[in-house]
């Protein structure tokens, strides 16, 4: 592949992703990593969708774990992930959800 390549976007798949959590920790006292890292730290919503599909939102306390459909999407290689504020989403998924994606 080369440099021009990556312009294609056509090659891919793009996914939004967004999480609403709930923590004992504040999350402007105690910072972004702290927040994601602590133990009370819960995904309460999430909302995701591949574009030009419909959107799935996840309630927590209607469902228990990762999504299979989520976490396939997030470890296929074609699919990008696009969020609001993504180093939040990427500590939540390791530290709640422990999804460590590659960069």
């Amino acid at each position: 592949m080369n440099y021009y390549d990556w312009f294609d976007l056509s090659r891919f798949t793009f996914l939004s992703l967004d999480f609403e959590t709930r923590s004992e920790a504040n999350l402007k006292v105690v910072g972004t990593h702290n927040y994601a890292s602590h133990k009370s730290t819960k995904v309460i919503l999430a909302a995701y969708r591949l574009w030009g599909e419909e959107a799935f939102l996840y309630d927590y306390y209607q469902h228990r774990g990762v999504p299979a459909d989520l976490l396939e999407r997030l470890y296929d290689p074609r699919v990008k992930i696009l969020a609001f504020n993504a180093q939040f989403e990427r500590l939540v998924l390791r530290y709640v959800w422990g999804i460590d994606l590659p960069p």
